[in-house]
């Protein structure tokens, strides 16, 4: 008997060395937007000038590197207000230069639920977590452990093993939706996605739009110009959208514009973009799209006075 424990000691430390070394190459050696942005505003906050929140829809649709002023992408995939006001505020004593800050509110901005609140999307906390000094979670919990999403953690193994390149540029911006790789299919798949989009419920919506608030009230207090912003999407995405969520989402922006007088740029519908700007139904493509909306969206914010 007390051999056997002896032999399952030993097999449970080589198990645990064995996790524990790849939760270390893991978090070490692949690289990620979440540990690159937290470094690079560490260093470099008080340089910036326009600061880029947001999900998806402006990490790979807003280009940084554009603007005539120092710009910085802070967008992350499905990041929603509560940790685009933690990201804001992190840095908050290194903003030397900050005059502009772009929000982007989308059709799921309000509705989607707390990552903790989800059962699929909490994966996402885990990020800020371990990579961005965010300390919303105790340090024994899942949200500090690669380990917790299995998937994922296994995804980063093998793309270490494989040493596949990085899929964001130097400021912050996405770069792997590329136009030459874009999804096909969109008259089919943006209905889906648009269906995906709405949520069953309203309960999230409060939420959301105390950090919206949260985000607009430092802004004000710091004199900084927050600009809402809705990205260009394919027909096939915004002819689908549930009525009732659209027009809250309207409201709830328009409250946002009356009660501190922001800006607010509406280009979901914008006719100027076609499927060459596209990766699909939701997300223009980082190297073309991104670019031509980009270049428009600075001439827009300059005429905002």
């Amino acid at each position: 008997m007390r051999k056997f424990l002896i032999q399952c000691f030993k097999f449970g430390m080589l198990v645990a060395t064995t996790l524990a070394a790849g939760e270390y190459l893991v978090r070490t050696y692949v690289d990620n937007p979440y540990k690159f942005k937290h470094e690079w505003m560490s260093r470099n906050a008080g340089d910036v000038e326009i600061l880029v929140l947001g999900s998806s829809h402006t990490y790979y649709g807003i280009n940084p590197a554009l603007f005539d002023s120092k710009a910085f992408n802070l967008a992350n995939v499905s990041q929603i207000f509560h940790y685009d006001y933690v990201l804001l505020t992190q840095y908050a004593g290194l903003y030397d230069s900050l005059k502009t800050v772009i929000l982007p509110v989308s059709y799921f901005s309000f509705f989607d639920p707390e990552f903790e609140d989800s059962d699929t999307d909490w994966i996402y906390a885990v990020n800020y977590k371990i990579y961005m000094d965010v300390n919303e979670h105790s340090d024994f919990s899942k949200y500090n452990f690669e380990l917790s999403r299995p998937a994922i953690y296994s995804g980063k193994l093998s793309s270490l093993l494989s040493g596949k390149g990085l899929s964001y540029d130097s400021l912050g911006m996405g770069t792997d939706y590329l136009s030459g790789s874009r999804q096909i299919g969109w008259e089919e798949t943006g209905k889906q996605t648009a269906v995906r989009h709405t949520s069953a419920d309203h309960d999230a919506v409060e939420g959301h739009f105390r950090y919206a608030r949260k985000i607009a009230d430092f802004c004000r207090k710091r004199h900084l110009e927050l600009v809402l912003v809705t990205t260009p999407a394919w027909h096939s995405y915004y002819e689908n959208l549930d009525p009732i969520q659209a027009e809250m989402t309207d409201s709830l922006i328009g409250v946002l514009r009356d009660q501190y007088g922001l800006h607010y740029l509406d280009y979901m519908r914008d006719k100027r973009f076609t499927a060459d700007d596209f990766y699909d139904a939701d997300h223009l493509s980082s190297d073309v799209g991104a670019r031509k909306f980009t270049d428009i969206l600075i001439r827009d914010l300059s005429t905002l006075k």
